[in-house]
């Protein structure tokens, strides 16, 4: 079953960094996915002896990871999502983080 945002510890609140657009997030009740990191940071080359020199591949820590963000510039992407977005990623809040 696929979790919904609303209950999610990964989704966060829009800051004043997010593109100037937080009071419109905010109004329309969308929130930013903690659980997508950048596609640019989320890969490592494994060197080999082969003609591209190595292999590409997404580390250990990343292994659970389904989505991924980028943008044009390689400098800050983000996924927003409303309440009702479903997740494979999603990890619900604990009480201590709410």
């Amino acid at each position: 079953m696929t979790e919904r945002c609303a209950t999610c510890k990964h989704w966060l609140p829009p800051t004043e960094n997010d593109y100037g657009l937080e009071h419109r997030a905010n109004k329309m009740g969308v929130r930013r996915c903690g659980a997508a990191p950048m596609f640019e940071d989320s890969y490592e080359l494994v060197p080999d002896e082969s003609e591209e020199g190595g292999v590409w591949v997404i580390p250990a820590k990343l292994q659970a990871t389904t989505a991924f963000v980028q943008d044009g510039s390689s400098y800050q992407a983000d996924l927003f999502t409303r309440a009702e977005h479903g997740c494979t990623m999603h990890e619900t809040v604990s009480a201590k983080e709410e």
